[in-house]
């Protein structure tokens, strides 16, 4: 089963609304938009892709779980793609 934690290193810093990544290598800054955030916050701990669907599921019942599972997608990639979360 495939987890998701975030990666060794990575600073975080809030700033008033929005969230902030800079990458321990690179020092690359990225900019989480509300969703990757929320994302961010929830991989605290190691998570399954089903239990982060469930949470934002719970969080936006009026939403479909297809929608949900696309946006989650896009965002795991987002943050997979520059090495700031892991896939386990």
């Amino acid at each position: 089963m495939t987890r998701y934690r975030r990666a060794a290193g990575v600073s975080a810093t809030a700033v008033d609304q929005d969230l902030y990544l800079v990458h321990p290598a690179s020092q690359e800054i990225y900019h989480l938009d509300a969703m990757a955030a929320a994302l961010w916050r929830l991989l605290a701990e190691a998570q399954t892709e089903a239990a982060l669907t469930a949470a934002f599921a719970a969080a936006f019942p009026a939403v479909e779980t297809a929608r949900i599972d696309e946006d989650l997608a896009q965002a795991l990639a987002g943050l997979v793609g520059p090495g700031l979360v892991i896939r386990d």
